[in-house]
């Protein structure tokens, strides 16, 4: 193929994607943050394998810019940066597998428990690790069946207990109760005991809102896993891992041919990721995602309130940006690009997504 078609090919596909983002409702990812700037640094190879906090035997990598982005979620979250540790992820998974990891790897004989509306890789990521599980019922909303959890955690006094906690279901957007999950465990006297915060795209927006439910370290948790791609808008599927040092030492062991130290899942890491990451926050700061944070709730309040008075039957738990609602005709989930779960479908009202739009998708779900 001529380099001529080569291009517009590739300028056709570009142009395709873009047109998409117009009617992107139904996944949490933020289409308004641009990355130009950064853009010049994909003729750039960057590797930064190894621990983010080891030096390397070669010079191309991100790993300054990669220990900025910790430390930025390290203050976010209340964990002094002395005692904390993390890195840039490959995305959610890759996140939420190196906190159970280092949770089992501390608690080698825990039980993993986790709500039944929890992200489907727990279960997966609990399969490769070979840990013993319990699913846990939910209740209505999303959130986590604490009657179950008291009765699932009296049947193993004696043993360790890993907690999966969610900031922010994948379908419905619920908020497990910290405080309540901690008072279980106190009520059955586990002192051995980890818990795992998946806030894959609400991690970005609690934090900026002040009666919405707390997951920092000094609330009683060991770590945290945040997707890029979400709230950030990263355009390359990405994430972020953060936790106290203490536990990174349990898996850490040095490896000479790359003059670092292996603590992380994946061998070599994208540096990019680091880098657009960076940028992001430098550009807009703490002042910024919370204005974000703020329009993305009082849009998602709009949605329930006017799908409600059209006559849907629509939810929408607080301090969440997820509206769930019965899964309209196959024709309007294909037109806005909406995600389904059985019966049910929902929007997930993002950066990119205004009032405008709320209107417009309103009027096609009223009309099915």
């Amino acid at each position: 193929m001529e380099y001529k078609n080569i291009k517009e090919t590739l300028g056709k596909y570009i142009q395709e994607m873009k047109t998409h983002e117009e009617k992107y409702m139904g996944f949490p990812n933020n289409m308004n943050y641009d990355y130009e700037a950064v853009a010049e640094s994909a003729h750039v190879y960057i590797n930064n394998a190894g621990d983010p906090f080891s030096t390397l035997s070669w010079k191309k990598h991100s790993k300054h810019f990669e220990q900025d982005v910790v430390n930025f979620f390290l203050d976010l979250y209340k964990l002094p940066r002395h005692l904390g540790w993390g890195y840039v992820t490959s995305g959610g998974t890759e996140g939420n597998m190196e906190g159970m990891l280092l949770a089992r790897e501390t608690y080698p004989n825990a039980m993993l428990y986790y709500s039944a509306d929890t992200h489907y890789s727990i279960g997966k990521i609990a399969n490769i690790l070979r840990m013993k599980t319990k699913v846990v019922h939910s209740q209505e909303n999303g959130e986590l069946d604490y009657v179950d959890l008291d009765k699932q955690l009296s049947k193993n006094k004696k043993k360790e207990a890993i907690i999966l906690v969610n900031c922010g279901t994948t379908v419905k957007g619920a908020f497990d109760n910290l405080e309540k999950v901690k008072m279980i465990l106190m009520k059955h006297k586990i002192k051995k005991k980890y818990i795992h915060v998946d806030g894959a795209l609400s991690g970005m927006i609690t934090p900026f809102i002040s009666s919405a439910p707390r997951y920092s370290f000094d609330k009683g948790v060991d770590s945290v896993a945040i997707s890029m791609h979400k709230f950030f808008g990263v355009p390359l599927i990405s994430g972020v891992i953060f936790t106290k040092k203490k536990y990174v030492n349990k898996v850490k062991s040095k490896v000479e041919y790359i003059n670092s130290h292996d603590t992380t899942i994946s061998g070599s890491r994208n540096g990019h990721t680091s880098l657009y990451t960076w940028y992001i926050i430098k550009k807009h700061g703490l002042n910024k995602f919370k204005a974000d944070a703020r329009t993305c709730l009082d849009n998602a309040r709009y949605l329930h309130e006017r799908l409600k008075a059209s006559g849907v039957y629509a939810h929408r738990n607080d301090y969440s940006n997820t509206v769930y609602f019965k899964k309209p005709h196959e024709n309007i989930v294909d037109k806005w690009q909406l995600s389904c779960s059985g019966n049910i479908a929902h929007v997930v009202v993002m950066q990119h997504v205004n009032k405008e739009k709320i209107d417009h998708i309103v009027s096609d779900i009223s009309m099915n």
